[in-house]
């Protein structure tokens, strides 16, 4: 239970979004590469997965 909350805390937490230069959470971010996904297989666009890494 401990994990769960921590997980869903970090997902809500802010940050600055290295693409879109705004204020997001992880959660949205997440749903953002979803979208880009999505485009990748539908419309062959390219995709390039959002990285933690990319943050610092």
């Amino acid at each position: 239970m401990i994990f769960i909350e921590a997980f869903e805390a970090r997902l809500n937490e802010p940050f600055t979004h290295p693409t879109l230069k705004r204020k997001t959470t992880y959660k949205s971010a997440i749903k953002y590469d979803g979208y880009k996904l999505v485009k990748f297989l539908v419309e062959n666009k390219p995709f390039v997965p959002f990285s933690l890494k990319d943050k610092c």
